[in-house]
């Protein structure tokens, strides 16, 4: 063995056991190494201008997050806010459906008592007829036969239209003049059976004989019906056409105007139908009132009938 080791291994043998061998040591060294290089780096100083940068980002960074919490907050608060209407909404609706329900309920009751009301009506009308047939009164019933019996009908096929009519018949007048009065009513609808595309027409003539010149500035009509007016006192219902017989007779060594006069009124659809429902109706044209008797307020009841569509 050379000595060289023999010293070495002396060295070794001889060596404090609380001494670490040399080769540690040198283990230690090496790691120790890249860790101290490494910290080296790390302190060394940042650029400037990376420095800038950085800080830049960082404030925009909090700016944006910043943004973030405020449309947060507005989200939230947009939030309360459909949260408090959908509530309001939801006490309207429970409140429209109580409402509804409750006019359901109210609507049902109506409709009993309107069938209680239309077979007491029924019950009255009858009752009132047979006292009427008691008393020897010509009844209702029989006063409509009459007017339906009296009502004249044509189609006129090139004009597809359907004619009702009564022929002219006196009326009363109040002032009791001597010049008669005459009324005729036509009703017409297109086709030959009434629609409810289409509202009737319905034309009442007056016919004035004897009357001169009585009506010539052609005021409109004023119609009474059950004592009330049922017409505008200011306007009432124009003259659609106007027609005069011009006619002179000799009276007392006197020549009289006695030229006769025609009026025609095409009556609205509404006061056709209070005409229908009138129990009395009185005519004023002027200072001359005509009263119509029951059988001639009958006749608007039956052309009502006759220009009324079928029910479904």
């Amino acid at each position: 063995m050379p000595a060289t080791f023999r010293r070495a291994e002396h060295r070794a043998a001889t060596r404090s056991p609380a001494s670490p061998p040399a080769r540690w040591i040198t283990l230690l060294c090496l790691t120790l190494l890249p860790m101290s290089h490494a910290s080296a780096q790390a302190t060394q100083p940042v650029p400037a201008d990376e420095l800038t940068r950085l800080r830049a980002e960082n404030a925009e960074l909090r700016r944006e997050l910043a943004q973030l919490k405020a449309e947060l907050a507005q989200l939230r608060k947009g939030q309360e806010a459909l949260t408090e209407e959908t509530k309001q909404l939801q006490a309207e609706t429970r409140q429209l459906a109580e409402e509804a329900e409750r006019l359901t309920e109210q609507k049902q009751q109506l409709a009993d008592e309107k069938q209680e009301l239309a077979q007491e009506k029924q019950q009255l009308a009858d009752d009132k007829e047979e006292l009427q047939e008691l008393a020897g009164v010509t009844t209702d019933g029989r006063i409509a036969e009459d007017a339906d019996a009296r009502i004249k009908s044509a189609y006129d096929a090139a004009a597809d239209r359907t004619a009702y009519w009564i022929e002219f018949e006196e009326v009363q007048d109040t002032d009791r003049t001597r010049d008669p009065y005459f009324i005729a009513v036509r009703a017409e609808h297109p086709g030959q059976s009434p629609t409810a595309d289409a509202a009737p027409t319905v034309r009442l003539t007056v016919f004035a004989q004897f009357s001169g010149r009585t009506h010539r500035s052609q005021l409109p009509l004023q119609v009474l019906i059950d004592g009330q007016p049922a017409t505008d006192a200011g306007a009432g219902v124009p003259v659609a056409a106007y027609d005069r017989n011009p006619r002179s007779n000799r009276i007392g060594g006197k020549r009289q105007d006695t030229s006769d006069e025609s009026l025609a009124f095409d009556l609205p659809p509404d006061l056709f139908t209070q005409l229908r429902d009138a129990r009395t109706v009185t005519l004023a044209l002027g200072r001359i009132r005509l009263n119509l008797d029951r059988d001639q307020v009958a006749v608007f009841r039956a052309l009502g009938r006759r220009v009324e569509p079928a029910a479904p």
